[in-house]
């Protein structure tokens, strides 16, 4: 191969790399399976777990493509039916720990958060809006939840 055919191999690798960063960059935004060509999605189903199904435009299909129900891997779906297990394991653990509570805007709470470090830690925060999430009322809750929950809350985080 001659210097010329390098140096143009090497340019075209170089546009190659510029344009794969640039794909990485901007993300992939919102996913849904396209009717045309009747795409192959997985959903997270009522009864077994995760299932397979491809979009053919049926009401079923439009109501879980509308619900944010489809994902393109096994995996994926997998990951975000694990997430929602824990979510629900975390909300009952504090129902049954801390009890149920209504917040009102100002209240003062304690929610969680992933830091950089990839370790589960709470926050002081005020209440602004009813939202569903997970909070409980001071720090000692915070601690124990982190404790007994750690496995779920990073589940959920998804690390």
């Amino acid at each position: 191969m001659q210097k010329s055919e390098i140096v143009a191999k090497i340019e075209e690798v170089k546009k190659t790399l510029a344009d794969l960063q640039e794909q990485l960059e901007k993300g992939e935004g919102w996913w849904e399976p396209k009717q045309s060509d009747s795409e192959e999605y997985w959903y997270i189903n009522s009864t077994t777990g995760v299932s397979r199904a491809r979009n053919v435009k049926t009401l079923v299909d439009e109501t879980l493509i509308a619900q944010g129900n489809c994902y393109r891997t096994k995996e994926e779906a997998q990951k975000e039916l694990n997430r929602r297990i824990a979510l629900t394991a975390m909300r009952k653990y504090i129902a049954e720990n801390f009890g149920t509570r209504v917040w009102k805007i100002g209240d003062v709470r304690y929610d969680f958060h992933l830091n950089k470090s990839g370790e589960v830690s709470y926050y002081e925060t005020p209440s602004h809006t009813q939202s569903d999430y997970l909070y409980v009322e001071n720090q000692q809750q915070a601690k124990q939840f982190i404790k007994d929950q750690e496995s779920n809350l990073k589940i959920y985080f998804g690390v």
